[in-house]
């Protein structure tokens, strides 16, 4: 009896697991504006991955705060200046996969929640990061992001 109830709790915890959708088997959208975004959220990704640090910082309003230098909310000049100083084929990580866990888009400013499954080298480790979107002259760009 207790193997039983103890099945049965472990099936319950699993089953009460959400699972959350992966940016790149997203293939339907609310609007345009959330296509748009989450399309930014993949170019995000794949530009880290490949160090595109133009179409990375191209996402980004010039006036964007970045969670980085020390794991603090830096000026985005300030992430720049550091980025353009290193060698980035040092860089230890690959972004294997983003999970949206939420997003929620107004006319003009948006949020959305992710997981960012990070392959350091050495480990896997899921990464929660939220982007604060706005949208200016027709343009969506990240304004913030943090890494709670």
């Amino acid at each position: 009896m207790k193997y039983f109830i103890l099945v049965i709790s472990i099936f319950g915890i699993c089953a009460c697991v959400t699972t959350y959708p992966s940016i790149r088997d997203i293939d339907s959208f609310d609007s345009k504006d959330q296509e748009i975004i989450f399309g930014m959220i993949s170019t995000l990704q794949s530009s880290l991955n490949s160090r595109d640090v133009d179409q990375w910082f191209a996402l980004y309003s010039d006036d964007a705060i970045i969670t980085y230098i020390k794991n603090r909310p830096t000026p985005k000049n300030e992430v720049v200046t550091s980025i353009r100083k290193q060698d980035l084929r040092n860089w230890k990580f690959k972004i294997e996969d983003v999970k949206i866990i939420d997003s929620k888009i107004d006319q003009d400013s948006a949020v959305v929640k992710t997981i960012l499954k990070m392959n350091t080298g050495g480990s896997v480790k899921n990464q929660p990061e939220t982007y604060y979107f706005s949208k200016k002259a027709g343009k969506w760009l990240i304004d913030k992001e943090t890494n709670p």
